[in-house]
């Protein structure tokens, strides 16, 4: 290896231990919310610390091939240490305005999508139940009124143990209605 190829070696690996910082502190305050569940949190754990050795390897791999040595490791240590040192407490701070505007933007995106595009579907969706359900009952009427002349001429010319039959109708119907209006009513409590 050339002196060359050691200092550019050298140089990508305190830049890569900087990266190592700014990760690592961006990844404890994220998982930080994950504290309670420690199974998840350790999971995450190996795979962020793999993904990190894979970041830092391909950086190695592109500036020397792949040659491990001593002061790499070295080099690793003082970028981390430098972003310890130089910009751990600003980035917090900024860190934490980013976490905020995200918090903030992810609300404002949640909030206007519920009122500029759910709301408006449930109202319409409600607007055309009721609109349904005042159809159903006019044509109801309609048909009762309707049908009643014809009610009352099969009254007169049909026999007495088909009419008691026709008469156990309406409340098999009825029945059904009522086990139907308390599906619907369960159907609107999970809706809301």
């Amino acid at each position: 290896m050339t002196l060359h190829t050691q200092l550019i070696t050298m140089i990508a690996m305190i830049l890569g231990g900087i990266y190592i910082g700014f990760a690592t502190e961006t990844f404890r305050r994220v998982v930080d919310k994950w504290r309670d569940y420690i199974i998840v949190r350790y999971g995450f754990e190996i795979i962020y610390w793999i993904v990190q050795t894979c970041v830092l390897f391909y950086m190695l791999y592109r500036v020397n091939d792949g040659d491990i040595r001593l002061f790499i490791g070295l080099a690793c240590l003082l970028g981390y240490s430098m972003y310890i040192v130089l910009c751990q407490p600003w980035y917090r701070k900024c860190l934490e305005v980013l976490i905020n505007v995200i918090r903030t933007l992810a609300s404002w995106t949640i909030y206007c999508l519920e009122v500029l595009i759910f709301q408006p579907i449930i109202w319409l969706l409600r607007v055309l139940l009721t609109l349904l359900k005042g159809i159903y009952h006019v044509l109801f009427k309609l048909l009762y009124i309707l049908s009643y002349p014809i009610v009352l001429l099969l009254k007169k010319y049909l026999p007495e143990q088909l009419l008691k039959n026709i008469s156990k109708l309406p409340s098999i119907c009825s029945t059904i209605g009522d086990k139907l209006k308390e599906y619907w009513k369960k159907v609107k409590k999970k809706w809301r």
